[in-house]
């Protein structure tokens, strides 16, 4: 009887501590273990998973837990490394922000731009992408690593639109700080080196190569054409006809040679009848016939004059009709 009631003495909190230790593995938030034991060894393991789990738990808020995931998963010991990828990258940045910054207590200036993150981070995990890292007040972000996923770019594009709908949401518009920051956003594919780079002390997860610098260069061409979501040339092939984008022009990007050729990705509840008269007007403008392309601009900006990237357009054709 004795060995009886010590063997269940022993294994009834072993069988807690072990699925609490397979909580931990999958990264799940764990509470902390409240196991009275007589045993001074089965104390000592309920202390050490206690401790492992807030480990866990502060490493998984440093390292997106897909990464920490995979790494467990398939066995892999987090070292320098570096492998391609063709991938769907995300920079965002929001507009004038440097001027909201100077006017505000940097606590307030903390607190603001965390809750701002929550709403683009939860969405962007949400839709299967990685968080690469927060640069001041823009994102970083990829989809198609570790894992590579087939529907990659319809994942990251909707996402976009999903963050541009939760910030013209009542709840976002009305919030006293929130509702200024007018975010601008960029997708670009291509091949880059994924992986843990760094020193052998410290390194981060990210993405690094030309297609990244392509990217971050890109986001900030939205002030050219007075739009909020540009998408490259190789992203657009990719999702194609699945999601409404428009053409716009080439532009020089700051340490490229070759021009690129940009998109905007649109609403799905875009007028069609205002793109099918745009794509007339931009027809004419690529065939270098100016004065039809202004004429025909100038027209459809009348009809709708909220349509800021007519007047990039307009402006265009005056400087090669002069």
């Amino acid at each position: 009887f004795f060995i009886f009631m010590f063997s269940k003495m022993l294994s009834a909190p072993i069988k807690t501590i072990s699925s609490q230790a397979l909580k931990i593995k999958q990264l799940e938030e764990v509470e902390q273990l409240d196991i009275k034991t007589p045993v001074k060894e089965v104390g000592e393991l309920i202390q050490s998973i206690n401790s492992m789990g807030v480990a866990f738990d502060a490493f998984s808020h440093y390292v997106p837990k897909s990464i920490v995931k995979h790494l467990i998963e398939t066995n892999q010991k987090a070292d320098i490394s570096g492998k391609n990828f063709h991938v769907t990258l995300l920079f965002t940045d929001i507009k004038n922000f440097t001027g909201f910054s100077e006017s505000e207590e940097p606590e307030m200036v903390s607190k603001f731009l965390s809750e701002y993150f929550e709403i683009i981070s939860n969405l962007i995990l949400e839709y299967g992408g990685t968080i690469d890292k927060y640069i001041g007040d823009s994102v970083m972000a990829f989809w198609g690593a570790p894992k590579i996923v087939s529907n990659q770019y319809e994942n990251a594009a909707r996402c976009i639109l999903e963050v541009r709908k939760k910030m013209k949401s009542p709840e976002f518009m009305n919030h006293p700080v929130l509702s200024k920051f007018d975010t601008r956003f960029a997708l670009h594919s291509g091949n880059v080196v994924v992986g843990n780079i760094g020193s052998r002390d410290r390194f981060n997860y990210t993405a690094i190569g030309r297609e990244v610098n392509l990217c971050s260069r890109l986001e900030s061409v939205n002030k050219q054409f007075n739009t909020h979501v540009l998408v490259s040339n190789s992203f657009q092939k990719m999702i194609g006809n699945t999601m409404p984008t428009r053409p716009l022009d080439s532009v020089k990007l700051k340490g490229f040679t070759a021009p690129v050729f940009v998109h905007e990705l649109l609403e799905d509840d875009v007028d069609p009848d205002q793109l099918t008269a745009y794509l007339q007007c931009h027809d004419l403008y690529m065939n270098k016939k100016f004065a039809e392309a202004k004429e025909s601009f100038e027209d459809l900006k009348k009809r709708y004059p909220n349509d800021e990237v007519l007047d990039y357009f307009i402006k265009q054709c005056n400087t090669y009709l002069s």
